[in-house]
Order: structure tokens, then sequence, then C-alpha cells
């Protein structure tokens, strides 16, 4: 089978189209993509040089069109989600073990399941209690999801904090019942004053940058909890006998999204979730482009769009048009 795969390419920001000739292992199912999302991690790797062209994109979803014969679980026309690579392509190869049959209707949106299962992981690890206060610090994509998720439930407060203000407003319509802007507030002191001088019961950090992850380890009260999804550690500030993050004793919890205790409970709750419509979707997926017009895509997801994009899929020529019509 031909399949279009985009490629990286070795100078930055570059993006080709190429063709590949792919045919199923005995263990591997031919899957035609119909979307995959941009991850963070590729909008960072679009703007890095390199070796020589690669393919990528992760988040992708699809329909089986073929399969190897020692494959028992799928079959031809089934919708599946999970290790489909390359995600950015028409057709793609996958091992049955990797893949988790999702509904007909997330032709599209099963683009984020990939990336909403890594919210599902997170919010998990963060084990919220009834009456919790919890913070989310980092509102892009995955700390907007967070947020969704957790509202509506049983924590008493939902504080969301972030520099940009229009991401703000969404945590609150997300259902965040405080937000904060470290640019104008100091968010821990204020997290603090909110909780009588105790601190959050448990937060979230997204940010990925180590400024945040410290801000939030300020704002953990003594032996609560603190989860670290963004990939920076929190720094020590060197004053005194000992830090004050020390001190107070907290589970710090790394807990990289891409990794989970529990893979297939994790993929079940988000796709389970997504149904339930617990995601505002339409306000998540910003951006949506054709395979043809992928460098732009990518362009857009690097520049922000002027504070207009928070997540962005590709879609295949045929879904589009079926979108358009």
């Amino acid at each position: 089978m031909k399949s279009i795969c985009a490629h990286l390419g070795a100078a930055p920001r570059t993006i080709a189209l190429r063709e590949l000739n792919l045919e199923p292992k005995e263990d591997q199912v031919l899957v035609r993509v119909t979307a995959c999302g941009i991850c963070r991690g590729d909008i960072i790797e679009f703007g890095q040089p390199r070796e020589r062209e690669s393919t990528f994109g992760h988040e992708a979803v699809g329909q089986v069109v073929a399969r190897g014969p020692w494959v028992r679980g799928l079959k031809e026309g089934d919708w599946v989600v999970g290790s489909i690579w390359p995600g950015f392509a028409t057709f793609a190869l996958a091992p049955e073990g990797g893949l988790f049959k999702a509904p007909a209707e997330f032709s599209q949106t099963g683009a984020l399941v990939e990336p909403l299962k890594c919210v599902t992981t997170v919010v998990r690890a963060a084990a919220a209690e009834l009456g919790d206060v919890v913070a989310v610090v980092g509102c892009g994509f995955m700390g907007l999801a967070a947020v969704a998720d957790l509202a509506g439930g049983y924590v008493r407060d939902l504080i969301a904090v972030d520099a940009s203000e229009p991401r703000l407003k969404l945590a609150r319509a997300f259902g965040a019942t405080v937000t904060l802007n470290p640019a104008s507030c100091d968010a821990p002191s204020e997290v603090r004053r909110l909780t009588g001088g105790r601190g959050a019961d448990a937060v979230i950090e997204f940010a990925g940058n180590a400024q945040a992850a410290t801000m939030a380890a300020n704002m953990v009260r003594t032996q609560g909890r603190l989860v670290v999804a963004g990939g920076r550690i929190p720094r020590a500030d060197g004053q005194g006998l000992y830090d004050p993050l020390y001190i107070n004793a907290f589970t710090t919890h790394y807990a990289p999204p891409m990794f989970s205790p529990d893979p297939a409970g994790d993929w079940r709750r988000t796709m389970e979730s997504m149904a339930r419509q617990r995601f505002p979707l339409d306000r998540l997926m910003t951006h949506v482009s054709g395979l043809s017009r992928i460098q732009a895509a990518f362009e857009a997801a690097a520049s922000g769009d002027n504070g207009r994009y928070i997540k962005g899929i590709v879609v295949s020529e045929d879904e589009q048009k079926g979108a358009n019509e």
C-alpha cells in the first residue's frame, strides 16, 4: 500500500511529503489515518535541525484496512487509536497489541484521545479527594482539559494558574472556581491566602518550565501532593538551613503523561469521558488542517496564531472534504 507521509526536514521548520510503501507484518494492521494531533513535542522537533528527514506524529486515529495473519482481535473496518506511526500520513502500520478500539464517530476527535489519555493519567496521579483544593498550573491544552475533567466533581475549589488572560477566561468557562495570573500577583501567596494559610491539597504542573514547577511546589500544603507533568523539576531556593519545599514534606509525583501504571484503564476512561462530552472539544480543538497544508499547520502551532492556538489536528483530505460538505 502506498502512503503519503509527512517528513520533518533536516533544516528547522521544514516539512516534506514523501511516498512510502507499507505492508503489515504478521502481527500488524494497516490503518487508514483520518486525523492526527499536533503534540507540543512535535512543535519542538519542528523547530530543530536533524541529520536526516524523519517521519513523525503519534496522536492518530484511523480505520483498519488490512491485517497480518496473526491478528485476531481486530478486523477490517474497526476504528482504532493507540500506537499508530507515523500519524501524519495517509496510511500507517501499527501492532495489534498497541491499539484500542474507538467509536466510529471519533474519526476526527479521536486525534485527541492520546493527549487526553495523558491528562487522565496525570489527573489520576493527583488522587484528588472529597473537599480538596486543587490547583492546575499551566492552562494550555492539557491544563485546560484537566480543569474540565476535575470541574463539577468533588473538589472544593479548583484554581487555574496561567499568565494568559484569554486562557484563564477559558479555565473559568471550563469550571475553575479561582483563576490567578502570576504576572499580576504572587500566586503561591494568593493560594495560601485563599486556603487560610494551608496551601492546596494537590497541585498539577503542566507548564513545562522550572520556574512554573517551583511556583507550583510553593503552593502545596504540608504533606500535600505535587504532580509534575511538564517535565521540569522544582528548584530549591538555597536559603536558610532547610529549603521550604523540604520542610513541607509533600509527596512529589513525577508523572510523565506518556507513562501510566494503568494504560488500558486510562485509554478506556478517556474515551468514556469523551463520549459523555466531559471535555469541551469544540473549544479545545482550535485548528484543523489537511495533510497537504501541514507546513502551515505547524507554522500556526509554533507561532501560537496570535494567542488563538490551543490544539491543532491534521486530517486526511477525505475527512476534511467531508467536514466541509
